[in-house]
């Protein structure tokens, strides 16, 4: 009734504990580390750690985060116990400073001997591996990327320049905004809440998927047999992400409507290939991708298509200079004045 699992493979948080106190947090992993926890010495002490297992993979992450909201830095460890049919998580707790933060995971009769163990320690060793402050969550400096072929959920952890990541409540920032607002009404939905703002958000950006072919058509009339230059497949610029990105959808719709589709990304366009599909031409060059081109899209807004000749260049290569800029990435003036027809978003 509570959608917290039928049995144990499938048991999850509850949702609103993510909006309770920080005691109520710690009162909920006290009563799960009663029942599947447990606390030892490390090497016969003076060191301590506690684990708590499960075999809820769900479970297991709900721990780690509601852990990281407290400003407590787990670890995991998997494996499978004999005769099991499914991987066990121990999530664990380690460092003095930690433990003594989280003594209430300990039973009340043992607490006095387990602070007792950690005051004989002779240097407190600083964590390694990530960075701590009095406030906050813990930062973890990417050292390496390795790249590996994956099929499933992927969020993307990402902050610019510092090559770190930070999490908080459970949530990323730096996030990626058509999936933060799919994944917030979905949790909203889970709650029993209809968000609705949530939900008009998500049908105006679909909106404007479909107006872009409105706009093409209105100028070309039917796009049978048409060439339409879809500038850009990544969802934003620098990445090679296209997953919710809008060229996903132009590209089917205009092939929908009849129309030969060409697509260039400097990043993308090797993944293009295999998810726009075989109908969709990619073009190593934006100069081939407008050449002979009845209309362009700018879907993502890369630096290089600004700096495009598209008085003297562009113009001369297309055979109609009609472009819809996605992004309003371009100067309307400018590129009115040079003879193009400019349809822009909200304009």
């Amino acid at each position: 009734m509570l959608g917290l699992g039928r049995t144990s493979y499938e048991q999850r948080l509850p949702d609103l504990i993510w909006d309770q106190s920080p005691e109520r947090k710690r009162a909920l992993l006290s009563a799960m580390w009663e029942g599947d926890g447990s606390w030892s010495l490390v090497n016969g002490g003076p060191s301590v750690i506690l684990e708590w297992g499960t075999i809820s993979d769900e479970l297991a992450d709900g721990v780690m985060r509601l852990l990281g909201d407290l400003g407590v830095v787990s670890t995991r460890r998997i494996g499978r116990t004999s005769k099991s049919t499914k991987d066990t998580h121990w999530v664990r707790i380690a460092g003095a400073d930690q433990i003594e933060r989280m003594i209430e995971l300990v039973p009340e009769r043992d607490r006095t001997g387990v602070l007792a163990s950690i005051a004989r320690q002779r240097k407190r060793i600083a964590p390694t591996g990530y960075r701590k402050f009095d406030f906050g969550p813990a930062w973890v400096r990417a050292a390496r990327l390795a790249r590996r072929p994956f099929s499933g959920f992927v969020y993307s952890l990402e902050v610019p320049v510092a090559h770190t990541f930070v999490t908080t409540g459970g949530l990323t920032v730096k996030q990626c905004f058509p999936k933060d607002v799919s994944a917030l009404k979905q949790l909203a939905g889970n709650s029993g809440y209809h968000f609705q703002l949530l939900t008009a958000v998500i049908e105006v950006n679909e909106l404007q998927k479909r107006r872009t072919v409105s706009k093409l058509k209105k100028h070309l009339g039917s796009l049978v047999g048409k060439e339409i230059a879809l500038l850009g497949v990544a969802f934003k610029p620098n990445t090679d992400d296209i997953r919710e990105a809008t060229s996903l959808v132009l590209a089917g719709r205009l092939q929908g409507e009849g129309a030969n589709v060409r697509a260039y990304d400097p990043v993308a366009g090797d993944r293009a290939a295999d998810v726009l599909g075989a109908g969709v031409r990619i073009c190593g060059t934006p100069r081939e991708a407008l050449d002979g081109a009845d209309g362009a899209v700018l879907v993502t807004e890369w630096p290089e298509f600004a700096e495009l000749d598209w008085e003297n260049d562009v113009k001369k290569l297309m055979k109609k200079p009609l472009l819809v800029d996605g992004r309003n990435f371009l100067d309307r003036d400018t590129l009115t004045a040079a003879g193009f027809t400019y349809e822009g978003v909200g304009r």
